[in-house]
């Protein structure tokens, strides 16, 4: 991996207990446009994502990602669910430098 790659921007949801008038896609959206905003691009500017999804439980769904990433506007883009556990994140941000590093 000769690249070299960093985080330009990033966002998340205020932390809360529960999120009763918000669902899990409305979060996502939110922390995706604070992630764009703050790294000064546009949705139509971003090549791939990658989603850390802990598992479908919570989502109460299966494969949300593929609902997310045309909310997002990233049809017809790369993109990754990653899910690992307790370790989601990591996992998450480690496939996307590995993803980015090789081009």
């Amino acid at each position: 991996m000769s690249k070299r790659v960093g985080i330009v921007g990033a966002g998340v949801t205020p932390f809360k207990g529960t999120w009763r008038e918000k669902t899990y896609y409305e979060l996502a959206q939110m922390a995706t446009r604070e992630a764009v905003k703050d790294a000064r691009i546009e949705i139509k500017d971003v090549d791939a994502a990658f989603y850390g999804i802990y598992n479908d439980i919570f989502e109460r769904t299966a494969i949300p990602e593929h609902a997310i990433h045309g909310l997002l506007g990233m049809q017809n883009k790369f993109g990754i669910r990653i899910t690992n556990g307790g370790a989601t994140g990591a996992y998450t941000m480690s496939a996307a430098h590995a993803y980015l590093a090789a081009g």
